[in-house]
């Protein structure tokens, strides 16, 4: 480290203070203490000393380590604490971490407070990259959104008033702005002021902006951008000469940074949206560009507001010829017979043709075909009817070039109600249609995969229902969710997880009928909507069911991601519906509660809604509420279920128990299913191994049973935490055990081990290098192979209890259980069988070579004081 330090000690013996600068010192750390004793004093030196780093002890007089934490945490959480202290118990390092400590170092041991202090600098500035990122992230985010909001409010827009104000509203509320205004020119003053502000205003309050350079006043941010038609970004109003006139001003207020941004109106100033962050630097190119693209499309709906007003105007002149050829738009005159007699200039630079070329001529030689006979025919009645005729119209340039425009004819009377002439007046609106369209893209479809969106999906499904309604067909919503995408996200990256979302959607497209609706919910979430299956619901039914059955097919196969093939499966959930009153969203929860089941149900299949699915639903996120209150609340117990061998008692295997405080006991076959799929297995199942640690070390001190091990079972979602060795290894430092010692024994089943085989080599190999065995759980029941089993680095193999259940009874089973114990002694493996509940079952397993049993036979599970008893009485 080369910069200078400022180091906060929090510490009352002078002595220790100076002998913990000796160590930084010695590390080659450059800094400035200062040294304080009491919680004032403490409270001060953080507002005013500003510390890059605090080192505190944990008991003083008046005050203590922890107290210091709290106050830290609340108030300059940036600031790592590392404490150094004279003693410490276990239990006081592990609530010291938790409260926010980055380090703990023992007062005997100073060695260690240079490479902490080290490491907690070095973990901070990770963390205050990572806030960085994240909120520029979340401010790109906010304001992407406010943009789709714009766009959308432009779409559903007819009033100009409606524009700013909302426009300053989504920069706030959306784009993480604290302020932000529209400022337009007063041309009697030469000032630009604002019309429309939005979040902390009082800052306008006073403030004048000159439109004019000359002016000092004119020559800040806004002016500028307003004038030279021009962004303008000021990333640090401390640093920025261009804001310094109104750097006191700013900084009063909070600001770090603005960006303004000219609002042209068909091509020349208009107005200047000013937007102003809390933070420095915020506006990068990234954060510029949306900003530029909102303005951009502020200016674009003000143009489309100035051609619909101008069109409207040309409808109201068109009597006054010579006023009317004045219009930008073009302008067609015919006779009564619809012969040309006269054009203006816009409609020979939209057209190509000359005045000459047209006279005589009548406008089908702007013909494009694209529109049929019945289209024109339809236009006359409506002209001849209403003498008005107004609508778009393809038409065809000189040069071949076909074009959109709006066109607009008016029959001129005269005062026997005869039409004498028709006039027509037109625009090219090709790209204004393409805006349209690009802004009904961006509202209504994922820009992912091009499929529709759920706001599409809710306008399509309503249609549906109404016509299921009047037609008395059944049509149905299929929920789709890809099975373990996460995994594949979280091991491939994002990127290629996009590239199977966009082969799926193609895969559904493909499985449906042209006028079916196949929607991306979000995620890796599809919903396809069939209609008019059949007015018969068992009809309907099967072929819903086909078409389900298709997609699993077609989603489970292989797809090459990225030169790498990649299996995939999906889940479905089927709702009929028949205009029956269903609301559309219950209708959709219908079809994802269903989906959940197939969930449950072993993933890669289908299930029909079923309204006892919803109650199950209902109460399965009772239980997850429940269950996420569990540990902080000690509702777990630890059972324990004896293993013996020849010899007696072994150990025991370690089994979850929830204690709920209304249901009472509640099955580890209702729970743990829910905490695996919410994650919550993650820190349960360190709980489980802390206790069972635990445990173990306070056997070490029993004559009774300091030669037993225990068996911990270890779910999928822990052991492919990336950390996973870390922690165990934490566990191990945190209960202060040495493994070689200990006893400890995780038991892993195939499909996990199996899931990414090299990982779970590396990850086995490293916990068994200090002392931990492995037991592969539920052995015969997955996918066993030799060509695995004997890479894998085990110490034993646990017989599944549906093989030992009929081993005395069942030809087949003993035939296996047979095999199993040979394969084991032949691979150097312990073996031990599970389940065993009868003489006949121990028996049979000891004939054949099996001598280490689990089961009811030996002990059902029990708590730890009940397993205590029975060790005593055995050694009576």
């Amino acid at each position: 480290m080369t910069r200078e330090l400022h180091v906060l000690m929090l510490e009352d013996t002078p002595a220790d203070a100076e002998l913990a600068g000796r160590e930084l010192r010695k590390a080659g750390i450059v800094f400035t203490s200062m040294r304080v004793e009491t919680r004032d004093a403490f409270i001060r030196a953080l507002d005013e000393f500003h510390p890059d780093v605090i080192l505190s002890d944990y008991n003083l007089p008046n005050f203590n380590g922890m107290a210091a934490l709290e106050i830290v945490q609340f108030s300059h959480p940036e600031v790592p604490v590392v404490m150094v202290t004279g003693a410490l118990s276990d239990i006081e390092a592990v609530e010291l971490i938790h409260a926010g400590a980055k380090d703990y170092v023992l007062k005997d041991r100073l060695a260690r407070l240079a490479p902490a202090v080290q490491r907690a600098l070095l973990a901070e500035q990770g963390a205050r990259a990572r806030r960085m990122l994240e909120a520029r992230n979340e401010r790109l985010t906010k304001f992407y959104k406010a943009i789709s909001e714009v766009n959308q409010a432009i779409v559903r827009m007819d009033e100009e008033a409606s524009l700013f104000p909302l426009v300053c509203r989504m920069a706030v509320d959306f784009g993480g702005m604290k302020m932000a205004w529209i400022g337009q020119l007063n041309e009697a003053n030469g000032v630009i002021e604002p019309v429309v502000s939005y979040g902390e205003a009082e800052y306008l309050n006073g403030l004048v902006i000159s439109s004019k350079e000359d002016r000092p006043e004119g020559r800040g941010p806004s002016a500028i951008a307003f004038r030279e038609n021009r962004n303008v970004v000021v990333n640090d109003f401390k640093l920025d000469d261009i804001s310094a006139p109104w750097c006191a001003r700013a900084l009063h207020y909070g600001w770090g940074s603005s960006g303004s941004f000219p609002i042209p109106r068909s091509g020349k100033p208009f107005a200047v949206f000013t937007v102003y962050h809390s933070h420095a630097s915020a506006f990068d190119a990234e954060m510029t560009g949306v900003i530029d693209e909102m303005s951009r499309d502020i200016s674009f709906a003000l143009d489309s507001f100035d051609r619909e007003n101008e069109r409207k105007r040309a409808e109201q002149e068109l009597h006054i010829a010579a006023t009317a050829f004045d219009t930008q738009e073009g302008i067609v005159i015919t006779d009564r017979n619809n012969r040309i007699i006269r054009v203006n200039r816009a409609f020979t630079r939209l057209t190509g043709y000359s005045d000459t070329e047209a006279i005589g001529q009548t406008p089908a030689m702007l013909k494009s075909g694209r529109q049929d006979a019945a289209f024109y025919r339809s236009l006359w009645e409506t002209l001849i009817r209403d003498k008005y005729w107004q609508g778009e119209i393809w038409n065809r340039r000189k040069d071949g070039e076909i074009y959109l425009e709006w066109l607009t004819i008016t029959a001129v009377i005269d005062e026997n109600e005869e039409v004498t002439h028709y006039v027509g007046v037109f625009s090219d609106i090709t790209r204004h249609r393409e805006a349209d369209e690009k802004i009904y893209q961006l509202a209504f479809y994922d820009p992912l995969t091009m499929l529709p969106n759920r706001r599409l999906l809710r306008d399509r499904l309503q249609q549906a229902l109404g016509f299921s309604a009047r037609h008395k067909s059944h049509g149905a919503i299929l929920f789709i969710d890809l099975d373990n995408f996460k995994i594949l996200n979280d091991t491939r990256g994002h990127d290629v997880g996009d590239l199977l979302l966009v082969e799926v959607a193609k895969c559904l497209q493909n499985c449906v009928r042209s006028d079916d609706t196949v929607v991306r919910q979000g995620g890796d979430e599809f919903v396809v909507l069939l209609e008019d299956l059949n007015e018969d619901v068992q009809h309907a039914a099967a072929a819903a069911r086909d078409v389900g059955e298709k997609i699993l097919a077609a989603i489970n196969q292989p797809f090459v991601l990225q030169g790498v093939e990649y299996h995939s499966s999906s889940s479905i959930g089927i709702s009929l519906f028949c205009g029956d009153g269903v609301g559309l969203d219950d209708l959709l929860k219908y079809a994802d509660t269903a989906m959940y089941q197939a969930k449950t149900s072993g993933r890669n299949t289908l299930r029909f809604f079923d309204p006892a699915m919803q109650t199950e639903l209902e109460l399965r996120a009772v239980m997850e509420a429940d269950l996420r209150q569990a540990l902080s609340h000690q509702q777990f117990e630890l059972y324990y279920q004896v293993q013996v061998n020849e010899h007696g008692v072994m150990g025991a295997e370690v089994l979850l128990r929830w204690q709920h405080p209304r249901r009472g006991l509640v099955s580890p076959v209702e729970f743990i299913p829910l905490a695996e799929e919410t994650g919550l297995i993650v820190p349960i199942g360190e709980w489980v191994l802390q206790m069972a640690c635990t445990q173990l070390k306070a056997w070490q001190a029993d004559p009774l049973a300091h030669q037993l091990h225990l068996a911990v079972n270890v779910s999928a979602r822990q052991f492919r935490q990336p950390d996973f060795v870390t922690q165990v290894l934490g566990v191990l430092k945190k209960v202060g055990v040495d493994p070689l010692k200990l006893g400890l024994e995780l038991e892993l089943t195939e499909s996990l081990m199996l899931y990414d085989i090299t990982d779970s080599i590396e990850k086995m190999q490293a916990l068994r290098d200090v002392g931990i065995r492995f037991s592969l759980d539920d052995f015969g029941t997955g996918q066993s192979s030799l060509s695995y089993l004997k890479r894998l680095p085990l110490d034993q193999i646990k017989i599944d209890q549906s093989f030992v259940r009929g081993v005395a009874t069942d030809a087949h089973d003993s035939a296996i259980v047979q095999t199993i114990i040979g394969m084991a002694n032949n691979l150097g493996l312990k073996v031990i069988a599970e389940g065993v509940e009868t003489e006949k079952q121990r028996d049979f397993l000891e004939r054949n070579g099996c001598y280490a049993h689990q089961g009811y036979l030996f002990g059902k599970p029990v708590p730890i004081d009940e397993f205590q008893d029975s060790l005593s009485r055995l050694h009576r």
